[in-house]
């Protein structure tokens, strides 16, 4: 854990970061050093995968993006508009070494830009980039969401407009009022800051909002999908390794398997 955290300014996130635990809002990650296994692998890391601006998987599975319908709903003074590629490909948070790889991949619309390369060296094939586990805006996040769950929406609605607008967008208003309408808000915001940092399935299965991906910009209709927050699907099973090591644990004990949801049409 990191003292004195304090959550990233604008003018620390219109860039690609989220890199080092040495940057002042994260609480807790993973650090990882160029000597580790991890690394002197190669391309077998998280940061290949997820990384569209250093060598790795991504620059060949064409990366990660965005749900194009929760893209659509960052406003458009909001800095972390940024952290993807916009239809057009573009976004005004890289500079022209980091736009030379974009157009040299042909990365699609919607693409993540938000990690860094190591170093911020665009094109570093040293995958050594620690991993964020915990960043001190989520407790931003949270506070607000328990505050007008808790019988307080008017001190909910101000420290989540507080935040946004001291962090990530100035001229954000929060239009909800009622409690339901200030967790959703929430909801999404922590869908667009904590975006590619593994949290989204677990406000997915609390708050039992299900996976709805109609108008996300999936590109064919197979991976279309609007599946049920109570669809066994979403929960997790135990591996077999671990029921077979476990004297205490049978088969019987283990969520059930499902086959793939089937696809839906788009919107």
């Amino acid at each position: 854990m990191a003292d004195g955290v304090s959550p990233a300014a604008i003018s620390d996130v219109n860039k690609p970061s989220f890199w080092t635990m040495d940057e002042p809002n994260w609480m807790w990650g993973i650090k990882i050093a160029e000597t580790d296994d991890v690394v002197t692998s190669g391309i077998v890391n998280w940061l290949s995968h997820m990384g569209s601006l250093n060598y790795g998987y991504a620059w060949y599975s064409k990366g990660k993006q965005i749900n194009k319908a929760l893209y659509e709903t960052i406003e458009e003074d909001d800095v972390r508009k940024g952290w993807w590629l916009d239809e057009y490909q573009e976004s005004p948070n890289l500079n022209n070494a980091y736009e030379g790889i974009i157009a040299d991949y042909d990365f699609a619309p919607f693409t993540q830009v938000k990690f860094a390369p190591y170093k911020e060296e665009a094109g570093s094939s040293t995958n050594a980039s620690d991993i964020p586990l915990m960043r001190i805006e989520e407790m931003y996040l949270i506070k607000a969401e328990a505050q007008a769950k808790g019988g307080a929406p008017d001190a909910g609605k101000t420290t989540l407009e507080e935040f946004v607008k001291a962090y990530r967008n100035p001229a954000y208003v929060c239009e909800a009022t009622s409690p339901d309408g200030i967790q959703e808000e929430v909801f999404r915001q922590r869908r667009i800051e904590l975006w590619g940092e593994g949290l989204n399935w677990f406000d997915v299965m609390r708050l039992e909002t299900g996976v709805d991906r109609r108008g996300g910009g999936f590109p064919n209709a197979t991976m279309v999908f609007n599946i049920a927050p109570d669809d066994p699907i979403l929960l997790w099973r135990i591996p077999e390794s671990e029921i077979q090591a476990n004297p205490g644990l049978t088969e019987g004990e283990n969520n059930p398997s499902v086959p793939a949801p089937e696809p839906v049409a788009d919107l």
